[in-house]
Parts: structure tokens; sequence; C-alpha cells
């Protein structure tokens, strides 16, 4: 059964790393039944490499933000760290609050990724720490501020400044309920 399963995945990657769009097309059909979550990377990488074909890029932006699966938290939060992913980097932290993934223990990765990231950047990960409910530690919130406060000290005209006064006042008042 095994070979099986090893088989049908080989062949589903193949097809998602065709460079015939529509063997890749087939792919993305096949991925909500038969797929898992080792199958998130590859689709960011085919997501990343068919900028040009918008029905490609929204089958897989459709895929990943309707996971449901706490698994996918540490693959997204790897491939943030992807040089080859740093133009998808709002995409894929969209993913998170559009899933309903809350990353809790990361709030200090989301936001030094929106630190280094650009406008939508922060715009994302906003929006992500806007709807998490609870969980977020003291110290690492506590940390993230001090983090904004230092970027901002130096960036004060920087793209994402008012965006990570936001993310900074919400931790704040987050903190203080």
């Amino acid at each position: 059964m095994e070979k099986k399963i090893s088989k049908k995945r080989e062949a589903l990657l193949a097809n998602l790393f065709s460079a015939k769009a529509d063997k890749v097309r087939n792919a993305i059909a096949k991925i909500p039944d038969e797929g898992d979550p080792s199958l998130i990377f590859p689709m960011l990488r085919t997501y990343h490499d068919w900028e040009q074909e918008e029905d490609i890029r929204t089958g897989i932006a459709q895929i990943l933000m309707q996971l449901k699966t706490e698994s996918a938290i540490p693959v997204l939060l790897s491939a943030l760290e992807e040089p080859e992913f740093e133009s998808d980097r709002a995409f894929i932290i969209s993913i998170f609050w559009n899933a309903g993934l809350f990353p809790v223990e990361h709030i200090d990765f989301l936001v030094r990724q929106a630190i280094i990231g650009d406008f939508m950047v922060a715009l994302e990960v906003l929006t992500v720490i806007e709807n998490i409910e609870s969980g977020i530690d003291q110290t690492m919130a506590q940390e993230a501020m001090l983090d904004i406060d230092e970027y901002l000290e130096e960036n004060p005209e920087a793209v994402q400044a008012e965006l990570l006064r936001q993310i900074k006042q919400f931790l704040h008042t987050y903190l203080n309920q």
C-alpha cells in the first residue's frame, strides 16, 4: 500500500512541477483529494514559478487558504525564510489568517517579517495578529514591540512604519487586557 501512495505522490509532484500548464492544472485539481501537508512547499514553488498563469496561481491559493491543519504552520514559517519566496511573503502570511491558522508561538517571527518586508507583508502580519484570540506570550510580545521600536527609531519614514505602529499598539492593548 505504501508503494501505491508513494507512486501517487510522485506522479502528483511530477505533474505539479511539469513545464506543461495542463499537467500542472491536473495536479492542482487532484491535490484536495490526494494531497497532504507535505505538498504545501511544492505548491508554493509552483505558485511562485507560474506567476504568468493566473488560473494556476488561483487554484493553488484556493487550496492553501483552505488548509485547516496545524501541521501547515511550520511549513509556512519555513517558506517565509526561503529567499526564493521573498516576493511571495505577503501571500504566504495571508494563508495563515485565511485558513484560520494562527502561529501564536511565532509572533516574534511574524513581527520580524513585517519589519524586513514591504507594506503588504506588514499588512498581512497585522491581520494575522489582530485575528489571534488568545495565547500570545507576554515576553515574546514585549520583545516584538521592542524590535518595532528599534526599527522605527532608525527608519521612522519606512513604508510600513504606520502598520508597525499598529502592530505594536495591538500587542500593547492585548497585553493590558
